[in-house]
C-alpha cells in the first residue's frame, strides 16, 4: 500500500518527470542512431580467423549489444512514462468529481508546492482546514487508485 500523499506527489511532478522521461528517450534514440553509423574496422590484407580475437568482430559484438542495450532501455523508459500518464490521467479525472476548493489546494500542494500558509491565504480558509480538506482528498484518490 502505497503513503497517503505518495499518489499526489507523483501525479504534481508527473508533467516534469514525463518530460525527463521524453528527453532520456530522445538522448538514447540519437545513440542508437550514431550506433547505426560506426562502421568496422577496415579491412588490411592480414588473415584473421572469424573467432573473438578478430578486432572487427569484436567491435561488431560491441555494436550489437550497445544496440539491444538502447533498444531495451528505450523500451522501459516508454513504459515508464506511459505509468506516469496513466497515473496522471486518472488522478485528473477524480480530481473532476472533487469540490472547487478541494481542486484548488491539490494544483497549489502538489503541482506549484506551495506551503500551507500560501495555500490557507491565497484560498481565504483556515491553514488546518485546508490541511483537513487535503487529507480527505488524499485518502479518497489513494483508495481509488489502489482499487
Amino acid at each position: 500500500m502505497t503513503t497517503i500523499r505518495t499518489v499526489m506527489w507523483n501525479w504534481g511532478d508527473a508533467r516534469e518527470q514525463a518530460s525527463r522521461y521524453q528527453t532520456q528517450i530522445r538522448e538514447f534514440e540519437n545513440r542508437l542512431e550514431e550506433m547505426r553509423g560506426l562502421s568496422a574496422m577496415k579491412y588490411d590484407g592480414m588473415p584473421r580467423g572469424t573467432d573473438i580475437s578478430d578486432p572487427t568482430a569484436r567491435k561488431a559484438e560491441k555494436i550489437l549489444q550497445l544496440c539491444t542495450l538502447y533498444e531495451e532501455t528505450i523500451t522501459q523508459t516508454y513504459i515508464l512514462l506511459n505509468r506516469k500518464l496513466d497515473l496522471m490521467v486518472k488522478v485528473d479525472k477524480l480530481l473532476e468529481d472533487c469540490s472547487p476548493l478541494q481542486r484548488s489546494i491539490a494544483y497549489l500542494r502538489y503541482r506549484e508546492r506551495r506551503p500551507w500558509v500560501y495555500i490557507s491565504m491565497k484560498l481565504n480558509v483556515s491553514e488546518a482546514w485546508a490541511r483537513r480538506q487535503d487529507e480527505a482528498l488524499c485518502k479518497y484518490i489513494t483508495e481509488a487508485i489502489e482499487q
